[in-house]
């Protein structure tokens, strides 16, 4: 049985190329390309007093940002494999002449 847990969700993202931005001296951006797929998750973190803004928990609460979008789409990815798939479904482009 194929599931998702934390720790699947936890090792896409250290093993994810990471681009990171601060916006504004209060707003931590942390993008995550994860591997073999590309596909990019972004998390974001607002501190709400610039003057406490702190860089590490940015960072943080960026990529619990990043988890949380991460899952559903984990979890999808997850049961489309699992699923068989009917070998009468032709999936490609229809050409249609009027």
């Amino acid at each position: 049985m194929h599931t998702v847990s934390p720790a699947i969700i936890e090792a896409l993202l250290d093993s994810a190329e990471i681009e990171e931005a601060v916006l504004f001296n209060k707003v931590t951006v942390v993008s995550y390309r994860l591997p073999v797929t590309g596909f990019v998750v972004t998390g974001v973190a607002n501190a709400a007093d610039p003057s406490k803004f702190d860089i590490e928990i940015g960072r943080r609460c960026a990529r619990e940002d990043a988890a949380r979008q991460l899952w559903p789409l984990e979890t999808y990815r997850v049961h489309c494999q699992a699923k068989p798939k009917p070998d009468n479904i032709y999936i490609g482009v229809v050409n249609r002449t009027t």
